[in-house]
């Protein structure tokens, strides 16, 4: 029996091919801003921080003064030279921080955490400085005495002798010794308000920026059923806007 010729030999079965799997499509994740705390709790935070500012040169003002023109041995009390530190201190950082915020273009101010930590220093020292200057005060209003053959000055006449320590040569002396001193009171208080206040609110916005860094964005996934080989994918889609949680991202399977 003859064999068939080539041309009319059955024709091969088409080659099958199977559809490339969809898998895992690229989906991209806006990154999450940084933490920016609220227009009212910035501006109310460098309102005080002003202020604050504003009592630090005062009291730095006030001790200097003491410092030079009282030479009974006021001038060397703990109570005096606390205050320097601590007025100096705090210039400094307040200074420090409003340069910040000029510097940088998000004006983001200086991290939270080192607020708490500068604040909580100063707070300390403001309250020794409150302590040791109102017991200065007390202390030599009740023991003090005027005598007009000492000078408080050891440069203008070598003829005087000193004041001794709460020796005053006129009561107008006295007098507005006492006032700087109240005054260097009430001013120190002020400070310790202020900065008391400063330290909650960088301690509430460091709460406040660990919470919002611990969230993460959910990522939803919708399955498509395969046609060739029966398996179910699972593409992930866009999630809805604003939609933000605190669980981390699951895929179900």
């Amino acid at each position: 029996m003859d064999e068939p010729s080539s041309s009319q030999a059955a024709p091969a079965a088409p080659e099958q091919t199977l559809a490339e799997k969809p898998g895992f499509e690229p989906f991209d994740v806006s990154k999450t801003e940084p933490y920016k705390p609220s227009k009212t709790f910035s501006l109310a935070k460098m309102i005080l921080g002003c202020f604050n500012l504003g009592f630090a040169i005062i009291a730095f003002g006030l001790s200097l003064g003491l410092e030079i023109s009282s030479q009974h041995n006021m001038g060397f009390s703990v109570g005096v030279i606390i205050v320097l530190v601590t007025a100096g201190l705090s210039i400094a950082w307040q200074l420090a921080e409003l340069i910040t915020i000029a510097a940088r273009k998000s004006r983001r101010p200086i991290h939270p955490g080192a607020h708490i930590a500068l604040h909580l220093i100063i707070l300390v020292l403001c309250i020794l400085v409150v302590l040791s200057t109102a017991w200065d005060l007390s202390y030599t209003m009740q023991d003090y005495t005027v005598d007009d053959q000492c000078d408080v000055s050891p440069y203008l006449n070598a003829y005087y002798e000193y004041c001794a320590y709460d020796t005053f040569p006129t009561q107008t002396a006295a007098d507005k010794f006492f006032h700087m001193m109240e005054a260097l009171v009430a001013v120190t208080v002020l400070m310790t308000i202020s900065h008391f206040t400063l330290w909650i609110m960088a301690c509430v916005e460091a709460d406040r920026r660990r919470k919002y860094g611990r969230k993460a964005k959910v990522v939803y996934l919708v399955a498509n059923q395969g046609s060739v080989d029966g398996r179910v994918y699972y593409t992930p889609i866009s999630p809805p806007q604003g939609t933000v949680g605190t669980y981390p991202t699951e895929t179900a399977v």
